[in-house]
């Protein structure tokens, strides 16, 4: 039997081994984080950032009208619903697509601080 303090040491141990053991992708994603940071607040990435709001607002907007028409009482027509659920579930797939590029970057440098402080962790366990 093991009692409460060993197996918090056990899990602690496990946990350090895996951060060991994925270092060099949190080396990776780390060096990302400074990458990314630099498209932020850069006049080329802002545009092209404009761009990809335009696509997601005018995607919004047909995936709104095809909601509406599939929710036509009149519409009968049963190939012309699957045509107007499958437009919506497309145009609902390209916002995701969209939004998460446009949210790349800010992810990249939040996951690259995380990456960063437990590499900090890291060093001081091996220097210690």
């Amino acid at each position: 039997m093991i009692d409460r303090k060993e197996w918090t040491e056990h899990v602690a141990e496990k946990a350090n081994t895996k951060a060991r053991e994925s270092r060099p992708g949190l080396e990776m994603l780390q060096q990302a984080a400074v990458k990314s940071s630099s498209l932020t607040g850069n006049p080329a990435w802002d545009t092209f950032l404009s761009y990809l709001q335009a696509a997601v607002d005018t995607t919004k907007l047909q995936r709104d009208a095809f909601q509406d028409k599939l929710t036509d009482p009149d519409l009968v027509n049963t190939e012309e619903m699957l045509r107007l659920k499958s437009n919506i579930t497309r145009c609902s797939e390209r916002i995701i697509a969209w939004e998460t590029a446009i949210s790349l970057p800010k992810d990249i440098i939040a996951e690259g601080e995380k990456a960063k402080s437990l590499l900090g962790r890291l060093e001081k366990e091996d220097a210690a």
